[in-house]
């Protein structure tokens, strides 16, 4: 997995999978502490994704909103909408 940073958010690319999970909570964390109205994480080179990163996503989608910040997954590439419509997920991300 790769993250770049970007003005308003991340871009994520390769396969985003648990093992990643640690590196990906700092770089939302720190993402969320820019105390920006929008985080929006690019999806469009994200290869594909497992549950244990969906379940951060969601996490991360309830604290954003307690700091009134709209976290969007934007750009989302094919094998990450899939995996968004089979968990009941792409409703909740606006997919």
């Amino acid at each position: 997995m790769k993250i770049e940073s970007l003005p308003a958010g991340l871009s994520l690319a390769g396969d985003v999978y648990i093992h990643s999970v640690e590196t990906l909570v700092d770089a939302l964390e720190e993402a969320l502490d820019a105390g920006n109205p929008e985080l929006q994480i690019d999806m469009s080179r994200v290869e594909s994704i497992d549950t244990a990163v969906l379940q951060l996503f969601v996490s991360c989608r309830k604290a954003a909103e307690e700091m009134h910040t709209k976290l969007q997954l934007i750009e989302v590439s094919e094998p990450v909408k899939r995996v968004l419509k089979l968990s009941g997920l792409d409703a909740v991300f606006g997919w």
